[in-house]
């Protein structure tokens, strides 16, 4: 179990901010490939992706092995509107329906009948590029939590 230090220091934080920095820029990087060369893709993909997962995490379902109809319906039942996109992402309105539209063309993303976005059904499992996707994160995330013991920040 990882734990962070109680008492911080000047130096420490300063070490968490940097190594945080390099993480998020990695995180950043292997997104904008993903999401047609465009942070903006991609940060409007995970407020779509992280709705979806709200509903599966609150269900409890995630702590157990459950169908692939059980997930869709789940990942398929709270779609994200554009409203919600700009507000979260900080893009403004008309940039985040252009881009919406654009996500909706690429085949990311579905617009259900009530207007609203959800993960097109089937992209997450037919799409290797998403296991790619998921593994460069753990990665740069395993890199962020191996720096951070090495200097003390946080401790096993």
């Amino acid at each position: 179990m990882i734990n962070f230090n109680t008492a911080t220091t000047p130096s420490k934080n300063r070490i968490f901010g940097f190594k945080f920095g390099d993480f998020f820029i990695e995180i950043c990087r292997v997104l904008k490939k993903f999401a047609d060369n465009d942070i903006d893709n991609a940060l409007i993909i995970y407020v779509v992706a992280n709705a979806a997962m709200q509903d599966v995490v609150e269900s409890g379902m995630h702590t157990e092995e459950i169908s692939d109809s059980d997930l869709i319906r789940l990942l398929s039942a709270r779609g994200v509107n554009i409203s919600t996109v700009a507000n979260t992402t900080g893009i403004d309105r008309a940039t985040a329906r252009r881009k919406l539209k654009k996500l909706e063309e690429l085949g990311f993303l579905l617009r259900k009948e009530d207007g609203t976005f959800i993960i097109k059904p089937g992209f997450v499992s037919n799409n290797s590029d998403v296991e790619t996707l998921l593994e460069a994160q753990w990665v740069a995330l395993r890199k962020l939590i191996k720096d951070l013991i090495k200097y003390g920040v946080v401790s096993e």
